[in-house]
């Protein structure tokens, strides 16, 4: 069974939706300190602009590192224990964070549907629920990312099959 063009491509969707983002946000400080210090005409919307694209980028990136395996792990006790063990361990480290990933979404959405009401302070046509939105998104891109990985795992090739000068492997 094949997966739908989204799911094939998410990871390279979220990345460069993440380096949008970031030009955005680098182009509007650019013209914030370009329209302050040589026009000396500074702008009121830039700095909340640059905090939500921020607010974005840091959410999306958690995901897109999650889903790339780059993400800290600490293993120095992991390499010590049996393959099985690791495999175990591995599965409820999985559960525990999909559901914590869950109580984060979901709360997420609360708070987002809660901020909709309320416009931002200096760009009044847009709602705070757009900067808070990016946690209930950023939640289940992580979410769909360890789904992923547990996934891999139970098919033999996930983050723990490593080679064993990359990291832990289970045999």
């Amino acid at each position: 069974m094949t997966r739908p063009i989204i799911m094939r491509h998410y990871k390279l969707i979220m990345k460069w939706v993440i380096v949008i983002f970031y030009m955005m946000m680098m182009g509007i400080m650019f013209m914030q300190v370009v329209a302050r210090y040589l026009f000396n005409l500074p702008t009121s919307w830039a700095e909340e602009a640059s905090r939500y694209l921020f607010i974005w980028i840091a959410y999306l990136g958690v995901a897109a590192g999650i889903s790339r395996k780059v993400h800290i792990g600490v293993d120095y006790f992991m390499k010590y224990l049996a393959p099985p063990i690791r495999k175990r361990i591995f599965y409820i480290t999985s559960a525990l964070t999909l559901g914590m990933l869950l109580v984060v979404m979901v709360q997420g959405i609360r708070l987002t549907a809660i901020t909709m009401a309320f416009p931002s302070y200096t760009m009044e046509f847009l709602p705070q629920g757009i900067a808070f939105l990016a946690i209930p998104a950023g939640a289940f891109l992580m979410m769909l990312a360890t789904v992923e990985a547990i996934f891999e795992t139970i098919k033999g090739n996930g983050p723990l099959q490593k080679k064993k000068e990359e990291g832990i492997m289970i045999e």
